[in-house]
């Protein structure tokens, strides 16, 4: 069995008893009813159970379980939860766990991650739906409590730890088995094995094996990971060259000091000729600890080079982005240089049409007219009498000629008081 012992003593042993009164907690602990009885109950008792054993996966820090497990974690007035077999099923049809062995089937260098996803979210439920329909029709479902399961967001949780965690350490991509365990803080080395065969299925991780150990490539930056490549691997000597080397050097150090410390004794004790000996050996521990360090320089200048590449490389493939989309933004807008310069001719033969236009609407009056305005300007500047009489006389001005004034002034009568009243009468 490939879930650990370690984790037989749980910390969420009573997780399902919280904030549950005692009626809840035994309906929660019975087995199934009929959904059809009462689909909303039956709908919370599962999202009850589904939570409570994702949680466990959780806190224990394991993507594998067996229903005897279960059992035992679970369990109430010394009675274990009768109903988990039916939440097992349940999970098994929504593809939110699937059997371990049918993870480790699958081959992640024959199978794409999409094809895996249709596989698991179309074939599976499926193939689950016939199986069960043939068990019911000629046997009892054929399983066993001991049979491991995988709970496939805690896979991804985990999956998503380790890449966060590798991303922290820079640029390095590439790991030795012992680092993923160690970042990932696996105790149970089936369950590492087992998350980085699911990175593999989704395309985020690359595992390999030279020279009996096992080496992990992790995608970095979204961009996904590909295969490892014999230029991986030689990065993944000169670090593991560059991890020696520093180690060979604090080793190195130590010893020297040590040494130092032994002709220093030896002088107390009046020895010198075995503290020369000392002496003679922390210089040869010099020359040592030189080249080591020399050494040690050169592999970082490579790595550092090899590091500059690839940010080189990126760089570039950046530009030939940024190019591909330029030149897609000129095509879908229809920006060439016929059309610029088409449309550019076409602009200056309209701005020449304007300025005729213009020109033509301040063009000068009739000259006559012009010339009679310049004459009647000038007679009115000139200030003759004549002129301006002739003008008022002969003019514009089309005014009735008034009578001649009276010579004398009226007189009041009576006789024409008399004849204007008989007049009116």
């Amino acid at each position: 069995m490939m879930v650990a012992n370690s984790i037989l003593n749980t910390p969420v042993k009573d997780l399902a008893d919280d904030g549950k009164s005692e009626a809840r907690l035994n309906v929660l602990y019975s087995p199934f009813r009929k959904k059809e009885v009462n689909p909303q109950d039956w709908e919370s008792k599962m999202a009850f159970w589904k939570n409570n054993i994702t949680k466990w996966c959780l806190d224990c820090n394991s993507a594998t379980f067996t229903e005897s497990k279960l059992q035992t974690v679970f369990v109430r007035n010394g009675r274990p939860a009768s109903c988990l077999r039916t939440v097992i099923d349940d999970m098994l049809r929504h593809s939110e766990i699937m059997r371990l062995q049918d993870l480790l089937n699958q081959d992640p260098s024959s199978q794409s991650w999409s094809a895996w996803a249709v596989n698991r979210f179309v074939k599976a439920p499926l193939t689950w739906s016939f199986t069960k329909l043939k068990e019911s029709l000629i046997t009892a479902a054929d399983y066993s409590t001991d049979d491991e399961y995988v709970h496939l967001a805690v896979l991804k949780k985990h999956s998503e730890q380790l890449i966060d965690a590798c991303n922290n350490k820079g640029a390095k991509q590439i790991f030795s088995l012992d680092e993923i365990k160690s970042i990932l803080s696996l105790d149970n080395e089936a369950n590492m094995k087992v998350t980085l065969h699911w990175m593999q299925l989704q395309g985020l991780a690359a595992v390999t094996v030279v020279g009996g150990q096992t080496i992990v490539k992790l995608e970095a930056g979204g961009r996904g990971v590909r295969p490892l490549s014999e230029a991986d691997l030689g990065v993944y000597r000169l670090r593991q060259i560059e991890r020696g080397l520093i180690g060979t050097l604090e080793r190195l150090e130590v010893e020297k000091q040590e040494t130092e410390e032994e002709a220093r004794n030896y002088l107390r004790k009046g020895m010198r000729q075995v503290a020369k000996s000392c002496l003679r050996k922390k210089r040869e521990l010099d020359k040592c600890i030189v080249k080591r360090a020399s050494a040690l320089e050169n592999v970082q200048v490579l790595l550092s080079r090899v590091k500059e590449a690839e940010s080189d490389g990126e760089i570039l493939e950046s530009y030939k982005m940024g190019l591909a989309a330029l030149k897609s933004t000129f095509k879908e807008a229809g920006l060439s240089e016929d059309n610029v310069n088409q449309t550019m001719d076409q602009v200056q033969e309209v701005l020449e049409v304007h300025d005729e236009v213009q020109s033509a609407l301040s063009l000068p009056m009739a000259a006559e007219l012009e010339e009679d305005l310049e004459k009647e300007l000038a007679d009115i500047l000139s200030g003759s009498p004549e002129s301006t009489t002739d003008t008022i006389q002969h003019g514009s001005f089309n005014l009735p000629e008034f009578p001649e004034p009276p010579t004398h002034s009226p007189v009041s009568s009576k006789v024409s008081t008399r004849v204007a009243q008989s007049a009116l009468y």
